[in-house]
């Protein structure tokens, strides 16, 4: 039997207690109902001094522990590894429910309870791992005793690649070696008890920006390492009480519950003011005997430093990849940034015209200026758009909170006070119906399903090729898209960009049938050598050049 007790540790050294910590134990305490939470500090660290803090002493027992520095003889480094461990030396002192600070309850586990341990799938793979954030045990558990004993291989130094092993890959295999020998050791349940949304950045908006049932939550994992920058850093009980969404609604009911809300209609205006930015930085280089210069919004900003570092256009293997293609017609540059892409088609390529779309107030006169001074010995001409692309009309401009402007994104709600609305465009409505486009390369930050939808005539008229950055969206989604109108992955290239050409309608869908009949690894490799050799004898692709395959998976 699994004790009605809800243990929370938060061994980091922050003295601003997070809203969302303070949602995620008001929603135990109202809908888990427990007998007691305790919520366990590191033995000589200050207690957080904010209203959150305050709110959440009324809710929890306060413990204070050594959080644990080895194991097995083995160093912890980590903070996050010292809570992994502890967690589950609690749970087999004591048993109970085991939460993070980024969970938020939205039903009762009271179903739960009469089981020895439970664990969720981290992933709809059931191959992957079982995810920590969530940990139902009774004391003394033998799944958490085998669990504890594998740390004697524990390998971390920190975020590397044996970062989520013991976390995450561990009790999997731990789950899967007691299967035969003690068969209700634990109880393993779906992705969608604890666990959906997925850390995604296209799966995380539907927690954040839309609003979704999920029938089979108990709780919801909000992934905080990766919604941090975008979402929970910017939330606030404004944001919470004027956007419906899935975690709003949640929040506000725990809110309301708790009396942890008053209305303050007003006090905190939202703001169009653009924020003091830092002073630009700029970076010079040599690239094929000629003297390229951009200018960035600061020295911390990404791209200036990977310019500055490598002496070269940033992304220049992929940005030689088009080169090679020796496509003449219109490159079009969406999500341009300071022009790094845009300066290089215009100077370096075979084409004729570049039309670069910026739509960050704060990047657009940077990209002015770097297209005016790179641009003076270029024979191609230039068209800038200083708009936003997309298939949705309304939309919500979100600055980057980390000095980093080409992090900046789009949402279809408010994310935070500081979110400012803006009309985007289609491109089918930008792009001349005359213009002969053979590039159309997007860089949207999880915009690009839309800004493809606004093409489709575009893309159904001048069957241009593609370079879709797709690091902060499912390359499935966007395959699996592209795909209807023919496409397929030729290659991937650096930092996500996935590149697309037509093939055949029949061809497509016979990559397709393949790639979503077979296992993964099997059909990725089966689909890459058929694409690959169907590119190369069409001269679509040249036969030396050896480049990764693609993730051959469609949504």
């Amino acid at each position: 039997m699994i004790p009605n007790v809800v243990h929370f540790c938060y061994f980091w050294p922050e003295s601003n207690f997070p809203l969302y910590g303070y949602l995620a134990v008001a929603s135990a305490h109202h809908v888990l109902k427990p007998k007691r939470i305790n919520f366990f500090i590191a033995d000589g660290a200050a207690e957080p001094t904010n209203e959150w803090w305050s709110r959440t002493k009324k809710l929890v027992s306060i413990r204070r522990t050594a959080p644990p520095s080895s194991i097995f003889g083995r160093s912890i480094k980590h903070v996050a590894h010292k809570a992994d461990v502890f967690r589950l030396q609690i749970l087999l002192q004591e048993g109970g429910i085991y939460l993070d600070l980024d969970t938020i309850c939205r039903r009762p586990f009271d179903s739960l309870l009469n089981n020895v341990c439970v664990l969720g799938h981290q992933t709809a793979s059931r191959d992957y791992g079982l995810c920590n954030a969530v940990i139902l045990a009774a004391p003394g558990c033998l799944f958490i005793e085998n669990w504890l004993q594998e740390f004697k291989s524990f390998r971390s130094e920190g975020k590397d690649g044996y970062w989520d092993e013991h976390a995450v890959r561990m009790p999997l295999r731990v789950a899967n070696r007691l299967a035969t020998s003690h068969t209700s050791a634990v109880t393993v349940l779906s992705k969608s008890a604890f666990f959906d949304p997925s850390w995604e950045s296209d799966e995380l908006t539907r927690l954040f920006e839309s609003t979704d049932s999920f029938p089979d939550a108990l709780c919801h994992h909000l992934w905080a390492s990766h919604s941090w920058s975008r979402y929970l850093g910017r939330l606030d009980l404004d944001t919470v009480y004027a956007t419906n969404t899935t975690y709003n609604l949640l929040a506000r009911a725990i809110l309301q519950q708790e009396n942890a809300y008053t209305r303050t209609h007003g006090s905190r205006a939202r703001s169009n003011a653009p924020p003091c930015l830092p002073q630009p930085a700029t970076t010079s280089f040599i690239y094929n005997d000629h003297e390229y210069r951009l200018i960035g919004p600061s020295r911390d900003d990404f791209i200036v430093n990977e310019i500055a570092a490598r002496k070269t256009f940033f992304e220049i293997d992929t940005l030689e990849f088009i080169k090679s293609r020796r496509l003449g017609g219109v490159y079009v540059d969406i999500g341009a940034n300071i022009g790094n892409h845009a300066v290089f088609f215009l100077n370096e390529t075979s084409c004729c015209e570049v039309v670069a779309f910026e739509g960050n107030p704060d990047i657009w006169p940077l990209l002015e200026q770097n297209m005016a001074f790179n641009g003076t010995r270029a024979k191609a001409v230039c068209q800038l758009h200083n708009c936003f692309v997309s298939s949705a009309k309304t939309l919500f401009f979100n600055r980057d909170r980390e000095n980093n402007s080409g992090a900046s994104f789009l949402s279809i709600v408010p994310v935070g006070r500081e979110s400012q609305q803006i009309q985007a465009r289609a491109l089918d409505d930008v792009i001349p119906l005359t213009a002969d486009v053979t590039l159309l390369k997007l860089d949207v930050e999880r915009h690009e399903l839309e800004v493809l939808e606004s093409a489709l005539q575009l893309l159904k008229r001048c069957r241009p090729e593609l370079c879709v950055e797709t690091f902060q969206l499912s390359p499935a989604k966007v395959s699996g898209f592209l795909a209807h109108l023919d496409y397929l992955p030729l290659v991937s290239l650096t930092h996500g960009n996935q590149y697309y050409v037509t093939f055949p309608r029949w061809f497509v869908q016979l990559i397709v049938v393949i790639a979503r009949r077979l296992p993964s690894d099997v059909s990725t490799r089966v689909c890459w050598r058929l694409v690959r050799s169907y590119a190369v004898l069409s001269r679509r692709l040249r036969a030396h050049e050896a480049l990764g395959a693609p993730p051959y998976v469609f949504e």
